[in-house]
């Protein structure tokens, strides 16, 4: 877990050196859970004026690929629609979700009542493809 804390934000960054939410969320599925994830290059290749938008056309693609929840569980990938962004964080049990905002870095933070309010979709991954990583 040490490792996923104190990541630097990165426009369509998937890795150590850097990640966006998304990027993250799934770096924390291989990392802490073993999990492969589906990975496609245009998901994070996008402009950073086009974020938002990308974020909508990503979140659509990607739930091809989810088992939705009624409710958070622990290791669960969480969507929330925050204003007119939509972020994901992952979640790590009782009220802890590890997730990154825009320019800051990663770090685990409660899921606050506010957050609850803007969380829209609580999902585990389907079982792993060939293009998987």
């Amino acid at each position: 877990m040490k490792k996923l804390i104190g990541i630097p934000w990165e426009y369509g960054g998937c890795n150590f050196s850097g990640c966006d939410c998304f990027g993250l969320a799934l770096l924390a599925q291989r990392e802490l859970y073993g999990r492969k994830t589906p990975f496609k290059k245009e998901w994070f290749e996008y402009s950073p004026d086009l974020f938002t938008e990308h974020c909508k056309k990503t979140f659509e693609d990607f739930s091809n690929y989810l088992i939705f929840l009624p409710g958070p569980e622990p290791g669960c990938l969480l969507g929330f629609r925050l204003g007119g962004y939509i972020h994901a964080a992952t979640f790590l049990g009782g009220d802890k979700i590890l997730h990154i905002f825009e320019n800051r870095t990663s770090r685990v933070a409660r899921l606050t009542s506010t957050l609850r309010r803007c969380l829209f979709a609580s999902a585990f991954l389907k079982g792993g493809e060939n293009e998987w990583v």
